[in-house]
């Protein structure tokens, strides 16, 4: 009965004209629906993938000052279930909330930006297939959010990258991504950057480039090339001594992460294939 009388698209369309703890109520509800039992969960999902008009209204709504919140979060709810999640890859959710996350609003920017991370990492399989298919769009617009001049975008997305590339799941997109010299000539400005946590975010990417056994010709000259001056950042990034337990374990990790990359760099000829290095560890 629900879905017959359209009711997600009617929680949705009505949002604008409620007040605050009616939206509230319109998005629990929603959300409720997707997560009924499994046999109605399934028919729902499946009566909204049918209705794309839905998932589109939920894009718009994410960038409107009225409704973002609530949209955001009812966005999220599709997000947690695959088919939903396939729907809104072919809707290009990534593309909308992507210029979302550089929204002059720092409310709305950060909503959308926990739907991309909802959006890429709520069902890796599906987001991984999503990005093999789409690898040269989604960066090319991606990257745009590592080269704002804001702070907190820029931290949040190397951070959201790291996350995908050094994750099995992604193999494929990391292999792709470790190719491109351009890619590599971005994140080793990012290692430059005035902030020492933007340059600790763009080191767990630029980790990847220098721990690829399979460099390309271009990428292995520019290594080459740089190699003193990344020797000398990368040495930047060490550590100061910290007696707390926790802090050491993590910083072991990461000294040892830099130690192999130092290594590498220095070992590293531009016409001699690189050995298969130790595994850069993930760090999050």
């Amino acid at each position: 009965m629900l879905l017959s009388a359209d009711v997600p698209a009617k929680l949705v369309g009505c949002l604008p004209a409620l007040g605050f703890e009616a939206r509230k109520d319109a998005s629990r509800v929603f959300t409720a629906l997707l997560r009924t039992g499994a046999s109605l969960k399934a028919e729902i999902a499946r009566n909204l993938r049918s209705s794309p008009r839905l998932l589109r209204m939920l894009l718009e709504g994410c960038g409107d000052h009225e409704v973002f919140f609530h949209c955001s979060q009812m966005l999220r709810a599709c997000a947690g279930e695959q088919e939903l999640l396939e729907s809104l890859h072919q809707e290009a959710a990534a593309d909308k909330l992507i210029a979302l996350a550089q929204h002059p609003n720092f409310d709305i920017s950060s909503e959308a930006f926990s739907s991309l991370r909802a959006l890429m990492l709520g069902h890796k399989e599906a987001s991984a297939s999503y990005l093999e298919a789409n690898f040269s769009h989604f960066f090319g617009l991606y990257h745009g959010l590592l080269q704002t001049e804001d702070y907190t975008t820029r931290r949040q997305s190397l951070k959201l990258l790291s996350e995908i590339l050094l994750d099995r799941v992604f193999m494929r997109v990391m292999i792709e991504y470790v190719k491109d010299e351009r890619y590599l000539q971005l994140h080793m400005n990012l290692l430059r950057d005035s902030s020492k946590a933007i340059r600790l975010e763009a080191f767990q990417v630029f980790k990847i480039f220098a721990a690829n056994p399979n460099k390309p010709r271009r990428v292995q000259i520019i290594l080459h090339r740089n190699r003193d001056r990344l020797v000398q950042l990368l040495g930047a990034l060490r550590p100061q001594e910290d007696d707390s337990p926790a802090r050491s374990r993590k910083d072991a990790v990461f000294e040892r992460d830099l130690a192999t990359v130092i290594k590498l760099l220095g070992a590293l000829g531009i016409t001699s294939k690189v050995a298969s290095p130790q595994a850069p560890s993930k760090q999050h």
